[in-house]
């Protein structure tokens, strides 16, 4: 699937999924806080996406997304610690922790995503994906 297509499948994705026109679905939306998604809402926008595009999305994949390889105790308990904080600001280009006003906690973490993210996301996992299935078919060429 060509990038074009699949930044289509995952705006399709995300507007069907809250309920919302595509066109106003935007890279620097966040999901939660700008397009009025819920968490129940995400699981639906990743079976629509891999349903449409074949891209599988997994909550471990969000999780490694947001966490890196950061143990759960060492990335924050409460709020999210210093170490966190520098791999968000690595990860999410948006983010910047010196603009917070008081800590951020763990659970507001996901609140954080937005459209771009996601569609970074989704291009990496495909991108991966294509580059498993050409290890594969050299393979069994072998």
């Amino acid at each position: 699937m060509r990038a074009e297509d699949l930044t289509a499948v995952v705006i399709t994705s995300v507007a069907d999924a809250i309920g919302l026109e595509k066109i106003r679905i935007h890279p620097e939306s966040t999901l939660i806080g700008d397009l009025g998604a819920e968490s129940i809402d995400l699981p639906d926008i990743w079976f629509r996406i891999h349903r449409d595009s074949g891209v599988e999305i997994s909550g471990d994949d969000v999780a490694a997304l947001l966490r890196g390889d950061i143990p759960d105790d060492e990335f924050g308990g409460e709020a999210v610690s210093e170490m966190g904080l520098a791999h968000l600001e690595r990860v999410l280009p948006q983010f910047n922790s010196d603009s917070l006003t008081r800590p951020l906690r763990s659970g507001q973490v996901l609140e954080l995503v937005t459209v771009g993210n996601l569609l970074d996301l989704v291009h990496r996992l495909a991108a991966q994906e294509r580059g498993q299935a050409e290890s594969v078919e050299v393979g069994a060429e072998l």
